[in-house]
């Protein structure tokens, strides 16, 4: 593995302890009582129609937060690093269109990470500043989206595995 591929994966593996929000569909974690309507609900928003539409809202906030943010590297599952603006967008479309894979997008100047996924139903926001944490929840907002923190894994054991 590359030197420089190798240090943003410590950046990355480093922030991934962070505290973490969630950008999700949903406002708050489905208890586990409530697993088999969110199973169901998992089938409907993974038809292609759903994706296609969720896809465009997380594009959406992505987008919107680069405007108000340098992305410093987009890396993904595959250790392939994806500069400029038009790399950045092509790689989200695709990992949104296969279903599956994910990216890790650090954001510069923020020490935050980005993290997204092919195959969920969310994407999630490591380390935030104050400042970001509310100009992405304005974002989210506005485009039917759900910006909270992201509960710890006790909570999951708990109250039941969201995600």
């Amino acid at each position: 593995m590359d030197k420089e591929i190798e240090r943003i994966y410590d950046r990355v593996d480093e922030l991934l302890e962070k505290e973490c929000y969630l950008i999700d569909i949903f406002p708050r974690q489905i208890s586990e009582e409530k697993s088999r309507q969110y199973l169901a609900l998992e089938g409907f928003y993974s038809s292609d129609e759903q994706i296609k539409k969720i896809s465009g809202q997380f594009m959406n906030v992505i987008l919107k937060l680069y405007a108000y943010y340098e992305f410093d590297h987009v890396i993904d599952d595959f250790d392939e690093l994806h500069d400029g603006f038009e790399d950045m967008v092509s790689e989200i479309e695709h990992v949104y269109e296969m279903g599956r894979g994910g990216l890790s997008i650090l954001i510069n100047g923020e020490n935050s990470l980005l993290a997204v996924y092919g195959d969920s139903l969310y994407m999630c926001l490591y380390a935030p500043s104050e400042d970001m944490k509310r100009l992405t929840e304005e974002i989210c907002l506005r485009e039917g989206l759900y910006f909270r923190k992201a509960p710890e894994f006790d909570d999951y054991e708990e109250n039941g595995d969201e995600e």
